[in-house]
C-alpha cells in the first residue's frame, strides 16, 4: 500500500499463523532506480524488530530479500504460492 508521504508499506493479509494476520511487514520502502532495488525497514512478524532491508523483484513469483541487523547478512527468496482454484 501506497501512504501520503510517497512511501510503501505491506502488511500481512492471510498467513496459518493468526496471529500475524494484519501485522506491518514493511515500511517507508522506496525504489531505489539506479539499483532496481526496494528498500529501508523490514518488521518480521515473530520478532519484536526493525531490521534494514533490500527487496529485489526477480519476477512476478519471486522476490529476493537481504536483510541486515547489525553485522549479519541475510538473504531470503519469497515465491508466491500458486493460486488454488475451489470450485
Amino acid at each position: 500500500m501506497k501512504s501520503k508521504a510517497g512511501s510503501h508499506f505491506g502488511r500481512i493479509v492471510k498467513s496459518a499463523e493468526l496471529t500475524f494476520v494484519d501485522k506491518v511487514m514493511w515500511k517507508n520502502m522506496v525504489y531505489n532506480e539506479e539499483d532496481c532495488l526496494w528498500g529501508e525497514s523490514l518488521m518480521p512478524p515473530h520478532r519484536n524488530m526493525e531490521v534494514n532491508a533490500t527487496f529485489k523483484l526477480k519476477s512476478e513469483q519471486v522476490l529476493e530479500v537481504e536483510w541486515r541487523v547489525f553485522l549479519i547478512t541475510k538473504n531470503y527468496t519469497w515465491e508466491r504460492p500458486e493460486e488454488q482454484i475451489i470450485n
